[in-house]
């Protein structure tokens, strides 16, 4: 993260580089209590192997938001002014004095989940930061998340609060039990930056996505995006075309105007057009289901969940959202991590 300082930050960015910091800790001070700790462990007994046996499922996600549920609103009920009453917003939700605060809940598997255990994902609901393009093996994507930043002039604050767990192996939830380790600890508790400040994360901490999907029909008439069309490639490697070849192999299939309304970018795969007014992706790829040599071109979108690293440095070479500063420069942890026992 960038000391604000330098980027001369103004009034409305250095209230949420503060209030990000505060909230921080306050949740932090809710799920540290040794109430919660106590809670946790009494959890964790409701699952012997008789019980576990049984589960198809993780058994723990369900009590585990229950739980965050009844320490938040009992935390802050003499604060809340109103719930927030948009469907786009985490879990839990409420309007306070000077901001509205939301959280979310994941319990993490050892066994099933291992990767997630040093960051974080966000559903599209769930953070309104203002990544740039991000690249990926699997072509250059643009962030489709959906949350404001601000709701009727309060900033909207995202956090996670993520359980880790072992067990006997997959879809086996016996021998259950919270996981700490000298690497990873019980709970992680995260806050992902708002989209005002995103300038002071240099727009980038997203390094993926769970799923590519392609933009609906809806969306298509709405934006006045160009179909998918298939085409028979042939003995053509599309992937190591360059960029006057790529548009001479795709010219036949596409409409007349789709070089005009997008711009180039290479990828492993390939060349991707990216939308000049939407920034939605054209991908190539080949039809894998079918033996025809058919591959399909069209709008596609990184609609799913996006994956945000904890710390920096990280192979993806985004900025972490670890070390903040709030508006006075002085350091503090966007993420933290402890034990219940």
């Amino acid at each position: 993260m960038i000391k604000p300082s330098i980027l001369n930050p103004n009034k409305q960015e250095l209230s949420i580089l503060n209030l990000e910091k505060k909230y921080m800790l306050e949740l932090k001070k809710i799920f540290q209590s040794q109430e919660f700790k106590t809670h946790l462990k009494d959890l964790i007994k409701k699952y012997p192997n008789s019980i576990a046996e049984t589960y198809e499922s993780p058994p723990l996600a369900i009590p585990f938001e229950r739980l965050i549920h009844f320490h938040f609103y009992r935390h802050f009920k003499s604060k809340i002014i109103d719930f927030y009453n948009s469907p786009i917003s985490s879990d839990v939700a409420v309007i306070l004095d000077d901001c509205v605060l939301g959280i979310d809940a994941k319990t993490l598997s050892i066994v099933s989940n291992s990767s997630d255990f040093n960051q974080v994902q966000c559903g599209p609901n769930q953070y309104s930061f203002r990544n740039k393009l991000v690249s990926t093996s699997s072509g250059h994507w643009m962030a489709q998340n959906k949350l404001e930043m601000i709701s009727n002039g309060k900033p909207i604050l995202s956090f996670f609060l993520h359980l880790h767990y072992s067990h006997r192996k997959k879809k086996d939830f016996r021998d259950i039990k919270y996981y700490s380790h000298d690497k990873y600890k019980t709970i992680s508790l995260v806050s992902i930056p708002n989209g005002l400040i995103s300038k002071y994360f240099n727009q980038n901490i997203i390094h993926g996505f769970k799923t590519y999907d392609q933009v609906t029909d809806l969306k298509l008439k709405r934006l006045k995006l160009r179909k998918t069309v298939q085409i028979t490639f042939g003995k053509t490697k599309y992937k190591d075309l360059d960029v006057n070849q790529a548009k001479a192999f795709l010219k036949p299939h596409v409409h007349k105007n789709l070089f005009n309304e997008t711009a180039p970018i290479y990828s492993n795969n390939g060349y991707n057009f990216i939308c000049k007014k939407t920034n939605i992706t054209y991908r190539y790829r080949i039809i894998t289901s079918n033996k025809k040599g058919l591959a399909e071109f069209g709008p596609e979108e990184a609609s799913g969940t996006c994956r945000i690293a904890f710390a920096k440095p990280n192979k993806y070479k985004t900025e972490g959202i670890t070390e903040r500063f709030d508006a006075k420069d002085k350091l503090w942890n966007g993420v933290e991590h402890w034990d219940i026992y």
